[in-house]
């Protein structure tokens, strides 16, 4: 993002990149602690995101509250308190500086007095008393020290990647769970056969991507999320109702939860760690848009045949799905099954099938043998040739798949 957007002029002296090294430095200079150092570099990252910079030609006319995109992004990301407020606060501080401070209104730069009047101007008495007195405030004080004196020209600072130790301090303390080290991506780089397997085939099945440790870890952080409350404020808790094996009627189990990534460093090491592989074999950076933990218990429901392009074509060009396997899975408790069919076909149901439910709405597939399968799938939707993929997927396993691939479900029939 900083490399796309961080070179445009944050004002006529220096460029959004060089504001927020420079505003880190000043932190860093001054023996602050690593969540202030990092509200220093990542305060104006709103002005980023919204590509908000001197050089267009409405900078200034209105404001865009920068400040509430920025900490928003931040918090989705899983920054701490600490750094998520003071960068929420940081324009409200200059607000109540203005108010205390006659001589520091007199230092700020032009362009800053004609932002200040934007965003309401200095604080009345009774609110700069107000505002002092929240949560992170002072921080806020702070931060808008470092900011306003990070507008020197030519500044030699340490690059971006100094910081990288911060930031991942903060993050290690922002949410709850363990982590594992999440590799670079020199450490994950996969050979030219496997680059050109996954093109060919439009899938890549890597056994022993995390190691036994790993995947331990990995099934204790899904524990955690399975005892999560059922409605939170920003992640999905998901149930439905199921007949177990033997039992007389159904129950209401957790199906699958959503949203959580922002909320746990663990899985944002296994997220860091599936990143550092994708690019690679789809030629360009890839950003999250949607994790999902599924829970299959004994007489979990399967899924339909379909393909997820169906769904998220009108996001994105190019899309991806990643299975990380924390069970062992095989077709008696309903492991991932996928039509071998061929991917660049683009989608392979009518109009009529995605608007019926077919790529869509789950159903419990009958059990049966992988022939049967087989004939089920070209008797019941036309795939003549189809031949399912349908390994015994271990913990430690990675695959990963072009969103054109067919794939379906059966049932859990685990005791």
């Amino acid at each position: 993002m900083y490399a796309k957007y961080g070179g445009s002029l944050y004002d006529p002296s220096v460029t959004q990149i060089e504001h927020a090294l420079q505003s880190a430095y000043l932190a860093e200079q001054e023996g602050k602690d690593a969540d202030l150092i990092v509200a220093a570099l990542l305060h104006d990252v709103g002005h980023v995101l919204m590509d908000e910079h001197a050089g267009n030609a409405d900078f200034l006319k209105e404001d865009k509250v920068h400040e509430a995109i920025g900490a928003r992004w931040l918090k989705s990301r899983g920054f701490p308190d600490e750094v998520v407020q003071a960068v929420q606060y940081h324009v409200n501080a200059k607000r109540y500086l203005t108010a205390v401070d006659a001589a520091y209104y007199n230092g700020l730069s032009e362009m800053s007095k004609r932002s200040l009047e934007l965003q309401g101007g200095p604080f009345a008495p009774e609110d700069a008393e107000t505002f002092i007195g929240q949560e992170h405030a002072k921080r806020a004080v702070s931060l808008r020290l470092y900011d306003d004196k990070a507008k020197t020209a030519n500044l030699v600072t340490p690059p971006l990647e100094h910081f990288r130790p911060a930031i991942l301090e903060t993050l290690s303390r922002a949410a709850p769970g363990g982590t594992f080290d999440s590799c670079k991506v020199e450490d994950c780089e996969l050979t030219e056969d496997m680059i050109a397997t996954y093109q060919r085939q439009g899938w890549l099945h890597m056994p022993g991507f995390f190691t036994v440790a790993e995947s331990e870890m990995i099934r204790q952080w899904a524990d955690e999320l399975e005892t999560w409350p059922e409605s939170g404020e920003e992640w999905m808790q998901h149930y439905e109702w199921v007949e177990p094996p033997g039992s007389p009627e159904k129950v209401r189990v957790l199906a699958r939860s959503e949203n959580f990534m922002h909320l746990h460093r663990g899985w944002r090491a296994v997220a860091s760690r599936v990143h550092a592989v994708l690019a690679q074999c789809e030629g360009h950076d890839m950003a999250l848009f949607k994790e999902k933990l599924n829970y299959k218990s004994p007489g979990g429901a399967g899924f339909r045949p379909h393909q997820d392009a169906a769904a998220y074509g009108k996001f994105a060009s190019s899309h991806c799905t990643c299975m990380v396997a924390i069970d062992n899975a095989d077709s008696a408790n309903g492991c991932l099954q996928m039509a071998s069919a061929v991917h660049q076909q683009g989608l392979s149901f009518s109009t009529s099938q995605i608007r019926s439910g077919l790529c869509c709405k789950g159903m419990d597939v009958l059990p049966c043998g992988r022939a049967e399968h087989a004939a089920r799938m070209e008797m019941q939707y036309g795939m003549i040739g189809y031949r399912e993929i349908c390994s015994n997927w271990s913990a430690t396993e990675f695959l990963w798949f072009q969103t054109f691939r067919i794939r379906d479900s059966c049932c859990s029939r685990a005791e």
